[in-house]
């Protein structure tokens, strides 16, 4: 059986690992992907990411406005998104 000091030990060592996990992860950058690459990495075409996009079926991000809006993704999202609806 474990010590409380010893238990005290582990919990600081497990404390220190997550929170150095979890700043590494906090700061690696983003990529942006096109429509293009989103549609290459779900073997779908181009038009089938439009319309999920418009029907809020997938994360995406707006630059610009009216005709020269152009549509970006997270690559960091679309990884989220796609483990999400796997599990």
């Amino acid at each position: 059986m474990l010590t409380p000091q010893e238990l005290r030990q582990i919990k600081f060592a497990i404390d220190q690992a997550v929170d150095k996990a979890i700043t590494k992860a906090l700061s690696t950058k983003d990529e942006r992907l096109t429509v293009k690459q989103v549609a290459d990495i779900e073997h779908v075409t181009v038009s089938a990411i439009h319309e999920r996009c418009r029907l809020g079926k997938i994360p995406f991000h707006k630059e610009g406005k009216g005709r020269t809006c152009k549509v970006y993704f997270s690559k960091k999202e679309i990884d989220d998104y796609y483990l999400a609806r796997e599990g």
